[in-house]
């Protein structure tokens, strides 16, 4: 496998908002059956209509965390883009192809890619458009942080 791209390993690391979003109002997860890892995106979008420059109407995402179990393939990426996310619009991430996100994470540097590595692209893209989230209900089966020993 490649070496790691540096951003991508201290995302790993010292992730950026994970955990669970406390007012969140759009959710979803993503899986890699042959892996077993998982990421689980909570977004709190102001769903106001907020105006920006030139007149332009956005909704706002003001806070973006995420879960995860996986290698730093599956989690790094996730903790960048829940970081980039925040304080856009959701208008921006319109019509962006699995390429953005991969030049965003810097997984575009890496030639044999991981089965896992899109699990956050595909989880925030499934949240941006989520209808339903019942912050009460586990985003996944495992465990939480504080029932592990």
């Amino acid at each position: 496998m490649d070496a790691i791209p540096a951003l991508l390993q201290s995302h790993f690391e010292d992730p950026y908002h994970r955990g669970s979003c406390e007012r969140a109002t759009h959710g979803s997860q993503a899986h890699d059956p042959g892996s077993r890892h998982f990421v689980s995106m909570q977004l709190r979008i102001d769903e106001r209509v907020v105006e920006r420059r030139e007149g332009d109407a956005h909704r706002l995402i003001e806070e973006a965390w995420f879960d995860s179990q996986g290698c730093v393939y599956c989690e790094g990426p996730a903790s960048m883009l829940v970081q980039y996310c925040e304080g856009k619009s959701v208008d921006e991430f319109e019509g962006l192809d699995d390429s953005f996100f991969l030049r965003l994470t810097e997984l575009d540097r890496i030639a044999e890619p991981a089965s896992c590595q899109m699990l956050a692209w595909t989880a925030f893209q499934a949240a941006l458009y989520s209808t339903e989230f019942d912050d009460n209900r586990p985003l996944f089966g495992g465990p939480s942080l504080g029932e592990e020993s």
